[in-house]
């Protein structure tokens, strides 16, 4: 399906509601949690009592654990094994089952933070009890799916503390070959999906809104998918990476219904010095009004980033409240715009469709992040930017002069930018700055022909 039919697909699909009221805790006589080894010799049938049935399977080497439909309101958190798969009951493709965190829960470790709802046994650091497994132990083959995580945010002591990690829906840390599916997250303090040290990560077809950070947040991961994921963004980036390699973003719908938050997609290793950046790519994603950049790549070595793909991708209306980034000390280099790139070493940035963002579309050798970043050093590495076949209209600021292109002005010649076969129309300040040189085979549009050509190219998604 092309990223046109998903917009216009994702437009016009009804978005899942949920109501942020509490009915106050229930309690759970007549759930039914049934518990099957992978071997399908043992079997066992549970009341509530999820962990008693995800302990049961892990005896026998892993299992399903299958959780009738209905609210399961959690006093517990809920600890995952290996080779287990959690799932909850589905009718079609609505979920019928719901985990939430119950009203003042009141879980607080021994640093003053509110542990995450469910984790993996390895996470020796975030357990409810404080009990802690192994340094080097890990967890491989988990399954988690079908299933509406509510972490009640409303309806704890610390709801004014949003983002300051407490509650985490998701949290596993040293895992590898983890499936996350047909999973809504909502009403979180911190982040939706957190993921630490992980090998071969998929998270499909999830549902994320009103959640207090990033919706998903994964550091130092290999190999790690992405796809088909709505997420509202409110506090921090939709999507958020911090080192690690191969990472396949896609297919994604990325927004802010209310204007909060930073950016869609967040890809950094300023926080976490591992081994360096590449085989990104990031493609058929949809992000619209996120208030900083849509796209971000930002680094802090000279080693960071090898190499990113930024490819199919629709970004609109981008980069609103970067004039207004208080916690962000360099408040004089804005992370507005489309696609923003402090640091790399290739890109190429190829068939995207930019429109009416706030900054420029493209803006490559940005410096922004940290502040206490040496930047000289990434101005000795040389850099090469390839740009092709987007369409970039109606670039624009009220404070600023923007560009469809633009290069901060450094005093070296270190970066290659190559830009061919664009489309320019209507960009505030002009298709690229003064010290970028186009090639003559990019097309600057003047006239209200662009409309033509969207109506005609793109059914009028466009217009």
């Amino acid at each position: 399906m092309s990223i046109i039919s998903n917009y216009k697909q994702l437009l016009y699909a009804t978005f899942f509601i949920f109501s942020s009221l509490s009915l106050g805790d229930t309690p759970c006589n007549d759930k039914t949690v049934i518990a099957t080894s992978s071997d399908g010799k043992s079997y066992a049938k549970f009341k509530c009592d999820i962990n008693s049935a995800l302990e049961f399977v892990h005896r026998d080497n892993g299992g399903v654990v299958h959780l009738s439909s209905g609210v399961y309101t959690l006093d517990k958190q809920l600890i995952i094994y290996d080779n287990i798969t959690l799932e909850g009951e589905i009718d079609g493709k609505k979920i019928l089952t719901t985990i939430r965190l119950k009203d003042s829960a009141k879980w607080i470790d021994k640093e003053g933070i509110a542990p995450p709802i469910i984790i993996n046994e390895a996470n020796e650091n975030d357990k409810q009890d404080g009990s802690q497994i192994s340094s080097n132990s890990s967890n491989k083959n988990i399954k988690i799916k079908n299933l509406i995580i509510n972490g009640n945010r409303d309806n704890q002591l610390l709801k004014q503390h949003s983002g300051e990690g407490h509650y985490n829906i998701i949290d596993f840390i040293k895992v590898k070959n983890v499936e996350i599916s047909n999973i809504k997250i909502l009403n979180g303090l911190s982040d939706g999906i957190f993921i630490k040290s992980g090998v071969d990560t998929k998270i499909l077809n999830c549902n994320i809104s009103d959640i207090g950070h990033s919706g998903i947040f994964q550091v130092e991961v290999t190999n790690a998918l992405v796809e088909n994921c709505k997420i509202d963004i409110r506090v921090n980036s939709g999507i958020r990476f911090f080192g690690g390699t191969n990472f396949r973003i896609r297919d994604n719908y990325i927004f802010s219904s209310e204007g909060y938050g930073n950016y869609g997609i967040q890809i950094s290793q300023a926080y976490s010095y591992g081994s360096p950046m590449k085989n990104v790519l990031i493609e058929n994603n949809i992000i619209e009004h996120a208030p900083y950049a849509g796209i971000a790549l930002y680094a802090s070595r000279k080693t960071d980033f090898a190499e990113a793909t930024i490819r199919n991708n629709i970004i609109s209306q981008c980069g609103s409240k970067a004039p207004n980034m208080s916690s962000f000390p360099n408040t004089t280099i804005e992370e507005s715009g489309g696609i923003n790139i402090q640091s790399f070493r290739r890109v190429t940035i190829e068939n995207n469709i930019l429109f009416n963002n706030y900054g420029s579309a493209i803006w490559l050798d940005n410096k922004f992040y940290p502040t206490d970043v040496n930047f000289s050093e990434l101005d000795r590495v040389d850099k090469n930017a390839t740009i092709i076949d987007n369409i970039i209209v109606g670039s624009h600021s009220s404070h600023k002069k923007v560009y469809g292109i633009e290069k901060y002005d450094t005093n070296y010649s270190g970066t290659t930018i190559t830009a061919l076969n664009n489309i320019f129309y209507n960009n505030q300040n002009g298709s690229n700055s003064s010290n970028i040189h186009l090639n003559q085979n990019n097309f600057i549009m003047k006239s209200n022909s662009i409309n033509r050509y969207f109506l005609l190219h793109h059914n009028g998604v466009m217009k």
